[in-house]
């Protein structure tokens, strides 16, 4: 269902997504992909000189493991981001903006920038989420 949810919204409704220091250009969404049967979402963003484009990626399903884990304390860390998306991470760090920011466009965190997580304020969109992802992945 977060599959389905992201590609609706995706690019359709958000197309840029925020960096966690405000001042900087966001991120832009690039296309969406498939790597060994994973949805990937593409993006982009600006060097420093505005001169190239730097390219990641965010494996949808890290993120549907990361919010499943996250949903026990009600708040994303970057560490939780490092354990539960390895390849994302692997990316370089600014995955875990884009995972949370992602999660954000769905209504489902915020930012906290004093202690830089993400809280989820809708706990129950979670939820249904997460459960509908772990019955369908059993199907």
């Amino acid at each position: 269902m977060l599959k389905e949810l992201l590609q609706t919204n995706i690019p359709s409704n958000v197309k840029e997504f925020g960096k966690l220091t405000k001042e900087k250009d966001p991120y832009y969404f690039g296309s969406w992909d498939s790597i060994d049967g994973d949805l990937v979402l593409r993006y982009w963003f600006w060097n420093r000189g505005h001169s190239a484009k730097n390219r990641k990626r965010v494996l949808v399903n890290e993120i549907e493991d990361l919010l499943r884990h996250c949903t026990k304390n009600g708040t994303i860390r970057r560490s939780d981001f490092e354990s539960k998306c390895l390849k994302t991470n692997g990316d370089g760090p600014c995955g875990f903006a884009m995972a949370g920011r992602i999660l954000e466009g769905l209504d489902i965190v915020e930012y906290d920038p004093t202690l830089h997580e993400f809280r989820i304020t809708n706990m129950d969109k979670a939820l249904k989420l997460v459960k509908q992802d772990t019955i369908e992945s059993k199907m």
